[in-house]
């Protein structure tokens, strides 16, 4: 079964924290298939399978006792249908997976919905993601690539009240002026957002 965990902090050396914590849970293997680490300076996302259903209790008492602050477990099998979503619901969606920092969940949710709709849209802010996801993992080597991705990434249909062109501007201003990829900001989004 495949967690999500989500602690709440302020992490200002996110390669420590992350080699800090990616130590700490290999000690478990035996009751993890993966470990996956998403960090950045609001929260910390671990990404767990676990081989036994009870051993999440067991993981997440681990985190508490060497301090982290659980805010949030989500298991991903318990997905929501999205196909009753409208799009003012899916986009809303999206902006507060998005605005939280929690840019996975954001690509995952996103993905499902494209591959059923096949809307470029979608796509578009799906391949926003990833610059944040490579950024939280530490992949730094392939922030500059995939935000390329999303920038060349053409949009038929501009709906919804999120404007892409807008969004592509902004990532155009963070390249820039991007002297470290680890420093990146996040963008924000809501500056995007079409006036009714």
């Amino acid at each position: 079964m495949r967690y999500i965990i989500i602690i709440d902090g302020e992490f200002r050396q996110t390669d420590l924290e992350r080699e800090k914590l990616r130590k700490l849970l290999e000690r478990y293997s035996d009751k993890l298939h993966h470990i996956i680490i998403r960090i950045d300076s609001v929260h910390l996302e671990v990404d767990v399978d676990i081989q036994h259903p009870d051993s999440i209790d067991e993981i997440v008492n681990i985190l508490k006792d060497f301090g982290y602050n659980i805010k949030h477990i989500r298991r991903l099998e318990d997905e929501d249908d999205t196909q009753t979503l409208k799009e003012d619901q899916i986009l809303d969606m999206f902006l507060n997976l998005f605005q939280e920092h929690r840019f996975w969940e954001a690509h995952e949710f996103l993905e499902g919905i494209w591959k059923n709709t096949g809307n470029d849209y979608y796509r578009a802010l799906i391949l926003l993601t990833i610059p944040y996801i490579k950024l939280q993992m530490g992949q730094y080597d392939r922030i500059e690539k995939a935000m390329k991705r999303f920038l060349e990434y053409q949009v038929d249909r501009h709906i919804h009240k999120l404007d892409i062109n807008c969004i592509k501007n902004e990532i155009r201003k963070i390249m820039d002026r991007m002297d470290k990829p680890n420093l990146i900001p996040v963008i924000d989004i809501k500056k995007c957002m079409r006036k009714k």
